[in-house]
């Protein structure tokens, strides 16, 4: 079983895995004797999983996304694409101020993560450029 993808739940111990045999797993470590739940029926590989009960924003891109990563503080996602480039929307779907394209990757941007608590760098891209980017994006407060 080879993984395409791994998260921890922030206060439970839960994880799960997703893979690339078109299952995801989901491992239950609250008891000593440790359980995990196989779910089936994709047709290609599972790459990551979220609360999918049902859209709250459907957001249309101009190329592919990959690995986004959602800013509890500033309820925001950063969407790495394809193209070089990365878009900031809000969590109702309304684009917001753009990662400067002076400094964009050169190559598909693979990656983003936000790390809200840093001062000077809040939003980390990286890509297939073999760069890791660091971002202060500024972002108004409602």
């Amino acid at each position: 079983m080879e993984l395409n993808h791994c998260s921890a739940h922030p206060s439970q111990k839960l994880v799960v895995t997703s893979s690339k045999d078109s299952t995801f797993r989901l491992w239950d470590f609250r008891e000593t004797i440790q359980s995990v739940a196989v779910f089936q029926g994709h047709q290609e590989w599972v790459w990551d999983l979220r609360n999918m009960r049902s859209a709250i924003s459907t957001i249309r891109l101009s190329s592919a996304a990959n690995r986004l990563s959602v800013s509890r503080t500033h309820g925001a996602i950063a969407i790495p694409l394809d193209n070089r480039h990365v878009r900031i929307y809000d969590l109702a779907g309304n684009r917001l101020p753009r990662v400067p394209n002076r400094r964009c990757h050169s190559r598909m941007v693979s990656c983003a993560a936000w790390a809200d608590d840093h001062p000077h760098c809040n939003l980390l891209t990286c890509g297939f450029d073999r760069g890791v980017a660091g971002w202060k994006v500024t972002l108004a407060k409602d």
